[in-house]
């Protein structure tokens, strides 16, 4: 190999380095405001999807929540509480005017808090059993992790639910604030 060849490589070596080092040092204010963005979206955010190599899984704030405090969580448990109903359940119990709320009182706070209050009247069978096929295996996995308590045709949450979903509450109400902060929400 010739002297002018061994420059070369060595050139060729050196140089994404020195480009990568020369992008970052002249960009440096605007990546470190991408990343504290980011930062702050991760932070917030009521629901994070992660992709790893072709697996996916998304948590809404009430799994991810769980997996913090129980990191050995079933995976049933965690599928059936992996979406932002069972964060509605769990604040509708926990704005419940008492105690225990009975049962029958639960579905029509739940329809409200979704925006469902004006259903057309044929589709009102359709909307109720389908949120009663929700709501049964939501309170069900919430009682099995003691977060709620099912006693005399009533619900209510236990200590450790209270406690649990009024950092889930915090949380969204973090996630409103930051995205209100964005100019998105009014």
């Amino acid at each position: 190999m010739t002297t002018s060849q061994l420059v070369l490589e060595y050139v060729k070596v050196l140089i994404w380095p020195t480009v990568a080092a020369f992008f970052v040092l002249y960009f440096r204010s605007g990546l470190r405001g991408v990343l504290v963005h980011l930062a702050d979206r991760l932070q917030s955010a009521e629901n994070i999807k992660f992709g790893l190599m072709g697996q996916e899984i998304e948590l809404s704030g009430t799994a991810k929540a769980l997996l913090s405090e129980k990191p050995h969580l079933p995976e049933q448990a965690l599928q059936r509480l992996n979406s932002p109903f069972a964060d509605i359940v769990g604040i509708a119990l926990l704005d419940a005017p008492s105690q225990t709320l009975p049962e029958d009182e639960l579905l029509p706070i739940i329809l409200r808090a979704v925006g469902g209050v004006n259903i057309a009247p044929d589709q009102q069978g359709f909307v109720a059993t389908s949120l009663l096929r929700q709501l049964e295996p939501v309170i069900k996995e919430l009682e099995a992790q003691h977060f709620v308590l099912r006693k005399n045709g009533g619900v209510s949450l236990t200590p450790d639910g209270v406690s649990f979903f009024s950092r889930v509450r915090a949380n969204q109400l973090k996630a409103v604030a930051s995205i209100r902060r964005h100019g998105a929400l009014q």
